[in-house]
């Protein structure tokens, strides 16, 4: 009994440390792979943070060139009144009667601006210093409180030595008239000699660029030059608070450690990256990025232990090494018992026996001697023999948990396999998200920046703000208005298409028909054909019932009559609308006499971001997306897109859809 005890007493210390050896390894690397995740995770956050910091100061100074646009601005600094310089009386600033009446129409657009867009404090500021006229919170303020003090502004400079169309942003300081935090955003009046006789400046809170950095979870802030936090994530801004150093808070309330302030001097040497430091045994995981506004330092942070404790998998590992730690443990210590007792048992016997032996009168073992051991009664030999069968059970069990343990070994290998092939994964879903990033930026640079002021400027006529239109002019705008909410539409269409990277998009099924879709898309273009002189026809249009979302063929069509006034020429340029059947199929086709494309070019046109022509030269823009789009839309309507051409011969690109493209069931 007491050699079994001691074998199994071994065994169990051998098998705890092996395992608890193997399970701190499994659960350190996991550790280390979810942390790596997290990171890329953080740095993707970052960057959607960094580019909506920068449409949103796009957008402010979009709006404040846009505003400068109306002409009641140059028109009422023209006048010869204005020119002549202000006059005062009893120290009020007085105006003619025609300033008054352009200035009171610069007031109701100053108004509307302001109603339009997030703006607290709009003004026209002259060389003196002298404001002409000013809205704060949408009140207009009455000549008498006028000042001709301005020139003290931190940006009456500054905005004076910019050119037409460029803006001045401020650095946020506490506007004396709305008493709020504020950046300023100016730009120059340019007159048509380019005299600079004033600014338009307009302020936007400081509230409104906090409330952007706010992440699901974690902390986010923006650190300026001099170590103030700008916005936080997790700090109350005040409003009321009148001293700068009393509404930004220092950076060191965040943690005022050694470590923190150490990775805030990395932080100002380097562009971008991903820091830690500790705090009160806490580690806190950082990336950080400096943004073009002022220069400041955008920061993202995570606690470690918070990461860790939502996430699922390390407690999924510990689960799975404890359950399989006391499921081999339960069967070894059984196996290993039941097989020591087995030799144990019999040797203990013939072990009793042999210490009754009198070495000087040996006798045979007596009949209660167990029947395993009968073998060695007539010898001494036989029993030593029998001591050598058994230790060589003994070593063959020994190799057994040795084989157990290069198993166990074996799964730590495949475990650091499966750890390295979810490393390289996690660096391809970042390189993704990199490219992802470049392409929203120049998708809101490209085609939502030149849709502002157009929407802008219908809205304001056909609500008859800057002034009457008839009825005909009336009906233009709206079809202008509608075309470019459409084009709009499209636009975040293709951006939703690449985020999702053309697998998701939403398809609306319903009844219609081929020559509804031609009609109504032939007639959406005759304008703009006839407007650039170009020869437009559509033939061969039958009424064929279809089931199938118009809306997109209508936006494949649209592409390609897009691709084709890039190509076709200035002058006897033709576009023909076609559509065709084709067995089960309906084709819609637009053919155009431009300049074709070679045969060896025509197996990439569908692919996204392809160019024929990728020179910094090239001839014609676009992002080289549009015919992806096009591939990617007939896709979900279970079709198919093409193109004929011939270089120097013109051009057909057709998308052919089901007559019907599903059951109405499935949508």
């Amino acid at each position: 009994m007491k050699i079994t005890m001691n074998f199994l007493l071994v065994f169990l210390l051998s098998f705890f440390l092996l395992f608890g050896v193997t399970g701190y390894f499994i659960v350190d690397e996991t550790k280390k792979s979810i942390m790596t995740s997290e990171i890329h995770k953080m740095n993707t956050i970052l960057l959607e943070k960094e580019l909506e910091i920068k449409n949103l100061n796009d957008r402010a100074s979009e709006d404040l060139v846009f505003a400068l646009k109306n002409p009641l601005f140059t028109e009422y600094f023209e006048l010869p009144e204005t020119k002549d310089g202000n006059k005062f009386e009893n120290g009020e600033l007085q105006y003619t009667p025609q300033q008054n009446e352009i200035k009171l129409k610069l007031e109701q657009w100053i108004w509307h601006f302001q109603n339009k867009f997030q703006v607290d404090e709009t003004c026209i500021i002259d060389t003196s210093g002298q404001e002409h006229a000013r809205l704060v919170l949408k009140n207009i303020a009455p000549v008498s409180d006028l000042s001709s003090e301005e020139s003290s502004a931190p940006f009456f400079e500054p905005s004076f030595q910019k050119e037409i169309d460029q803006v001045h942003i401020q650095y946020p300081y506490l506007s004396p008239d709305s008493e709020r935090w504020v950046f300023a955003y100016t730009s120059p009046i340019v007159l048509g000699d380019g005299d600079k006789p004033a600014f338009y400046h307009f302020e936007m809170p400081v509230s409104i660029f906090q409330k952007l950095l706010t992440p699901d979870i974690g902390r986010m802030y923006v650190i300026d030059s001099d170590g103030m936090l700008i916005a936080d994530s997790e700090h109350e801004f005040i409003q009321n608070t009148k001293e700068m150093n009393d509404y930004f808070p220092q950076v060191k309330t965040i943690s005022d450690s050694i470590d923190f302030e150490n990775m805030i001097d990395d932080m100002r040497l380097q562009e971008s990256g991903s820091l830690s430091y500790t705090d009160n045994d806490v580690t806190h995981n950082v990336v950080f990025t400096h943004i073009e506004l002022f220069g400041w330092i955008l920061v993202y942070e995570i606690d470690e232990s918070i990461i860790l404790s939502s996430n699922s998998i390390i407690s999924d590992v510990q689960n799975n090494i404890v359950l399989i730690f006391s499921i081999s443990g339960m069967i070894s210590i059984t196996g290993f018992y039941f097989v020591s007792r087995q030799i144990s048992k019999p040797l203990n016997k013939l072990i009793d026996e042999c210490d009754h032996l009198d070495p000087e009168n040996l006798y045979p073992i007596k009949a209660n001697v167990p029947n395993e051991l009968v073998g060695i009664k007539n010898s001494v030999n036989k029993m030593i023999e029998k001591i050598f069968v058994h230790e060589e059970k003994i070593k063959l069990n020994l190799e057994e948990i040795q084989s157990q343990g290069e198993e166990i070994t074996a799964q730590n290998e495949e475990i650091e396999f499966q750890n390295r092939e979810l490393y390289k994964q996690l660096e391809i879903t970042a390189e993704a998200q990199r490219k992802k990033g470049e392409f929203l930026s120049m998708m809101t640079h490209e085609f939502k920046t030149p849709l502002t002021p157009i929407l802008s400027w219908t809205d304001l006529l056909l609500t008859k703000v800057i002034g009457d239109v008839s009825e005909k002019q009336e009906s233009a705008l709206k079809k202008i208005n509608d075309n470019a909410m459409k084009l709009l539409g499209l636009i975040n269409d293709v951006l939703d298409v690449n985020k999702l990277d053309l697998e998701q998009m939403t398809f609306n099924k319903a009844d219609t028909n081929s020559k509804e879709i031609a009609l109504f898309f032939a007639n959406n273009y005759e304008a703009v054909m006839m407007k650039n002189k170009i020869k437009f026809t559509y033939t061969n249009i039958d009424d064929i019932p279809l089931y199938t979302d118009k809306n997109r063929i209508e936006q494949v069509l649209r592409i390609y009559v897009t691709n084709a006034l890039d190509f076709i020429p200035k002058i006897e340029g033709k576009i023909e609308l076609r559509v065709t059947q084709e067995e089960d199929f309906v084709v819609f086709s637009v053919i155009d006499n431009g300049v074709g494309i070679p045969k060896e070019n025509q197996g990439k046109l569908f692919t996204k971001f392809y160019q024929i022509d990728t020179s910094v030269t090239r001839k014609h823009g676009g992002s080289g997306l549009g015919l992806s789009v096009a591939k990617g839309i007939a896709d979900g309507l279970n079709g198919e897109v093409g193109v004929k051409s011939e270089k120097g011969r013109g051009s057909e690109f057709y998308i052919k859809i089901p007559k019907i493209s599903i059951t109405k069931s499935i949508k």
